[in-house]
């Protein structure tokens, strides 16, 4: 359930990213897609810091989601915020805001690849135009 909810999200993202202000060019909406794919890869993969650490669970009181994703995560994971005592993880209130930076990571990424997908597109469009006229 948590997955579905974090492949929603992402796809959410993508679609306000995608049709803000003004409409993007086939590649570029292609190249945005397949960075979501990879975000939506690193975020849901297992990890497999939860076999290091013991095979500990996640401490209790957390949300679900960030139960769920405790020990998943990029580029940071909530347990690397979750303060340990002894042997066990306590929590520390923090976890839940690295999920939100997370997907910061995301919005910042699709809207610099957009950028810079549109930027490049638009200078090879305008120096085709300008060689046929010339």
């Amino acid at each position: 359930m948590i997955e579905a909810f974090i492949i929603a999200l992402a796809v959410v993202t993508l679609v306000a990213v995608a049709r803000r202000q003004q409409p993007i060019r086939l590649s570029t909406s292609f190249f945005l897609v397949l960075l979501t794919g990879v975000w939506l890869w690193a975020n849901l993969r297992s990890s497999g810091w939860r076999e290091e650490l013991g095979g500990q669970g996640p401490p209790e009181g957390l949300d679900p989601v960030t139960r769920g994703l405790f020990y998943r995560g990029w580029p940071l994971s909530p347990f690397m915020f979750c303060p340990r005592r002894g042997m066990r993880f306590r929590s520390g209130g923090l976890e839940g805001w690295v999920l939100i930076f997370d997907w910061i990571v995301l919005v910042v990424a699709l809207f610099l690849a957009k950028f810079v997908c549109e930027r490049c597109c638009h200078r090879r469009g305008g120096r085709k135009y300008k060689e046929g006229h010339s």
